[in-house]
């Protein structure tokens, strides 16, 4: 079964959709980006593991389940490797490219034709896949599924790395006063001009709850599909 979903895990990979990401926020993320500690990628590294271990006994897995979802995450990690390797090719055959687009733009104040279609066609390729993601992960998802039983998957979607430990109380009490000032602003918005605050309120509130559930759906699969989720499958 692997080698059939070769093809579709390299392109998985390739487009970033499973393993562009740690677990959790490396440190210096979203702000100001600092090289971070030995004492800081530690901790990191200590996080990982725990979630990879959360998830395994989550899942409760037979020996024999055990052998499939690591023969597959295998596949995903190897996948991720020559992806790494496509992407870097595909930097130095662009970086010409570009050269000569920013050259043009100092000498003429526009690029020519031919490099403009030169430009087009890096975006084409990098474009080109966007309709068979969805299709390899799918196939990603259909894997699964042949491997965990239904409450399985259920435990999997449900999945948060350290759940019991729960939400900082003073983080969630300041993200509560952000969403409220949010919702001030868009009620003032829809006075302004003649909007229905309920409807924008609405919109506003489905767009977080499917944010929430990509971030949430991007953990899962940092967590499953990683060298530490191996380590415990191992156990």
């Amino acid at each position: 079964m692997t080698r059939l979903l070769a093809p579709a895990l390299a392109a998985v990979a390739a487009f970033g959709l499973l393993l562009s990401a740690p677990v959790l926020a490396k440190p210096g993320r979203g702000g100001p980006q600092m090289e971070p500690t030995a004492e800081m990628k530690a901790v990191h590294a200590l996080k990982k593991q725990i979630a990879a271990e959360e998830l395994a006994v989550a899942l409760n897995l037979a020996p024999a389940q055990k052998q499939e979802l690591s023969t597959l995450i295998q596949g995903v990690l190897s996948a991720r490797d020559d992806a790494r390797e496509t992407r870097s090719d595909a930097a130095e055959a662009a970086t010409p490219i570009l050269e000569r687009y920013l050259a043009e733009v100092r000498a003429n104040g526009a690029a020519s034709e031919k490099t403009l279609e030169a430009v087009r066609g890096l975006r084409a390729d990098r474009n080109e896949g966007r309709e068979a993601k969805m299709q390899q992960r799918e196939a990603v998802k259909e894997s699964l599924k042949g491997i965990l039983s239904p409450e399985q998957f259920e435990a999997l979607a449900k999945f948060r790395p350290m759940s019991e430990v729960g939400p900082d109380p003073e983080r969630k009490e300041q993200r509560m006063e952000r969403r409220e000032r949010r919702k001030q602003r868009t009620r003032e918005f829809a006075a302004e001009n003649d909007g229905d605050p309920e409807t924008l309120d609405a919109v506003r509130d489905g767009k977080r709850r499917r944010g929430m559930k990509k971030k949430a759906r991007h953990t899962i699969q940092r967590v499953l599909f990683s060298e530490e989720m191996l380590d415990a499958l191992a156990r």
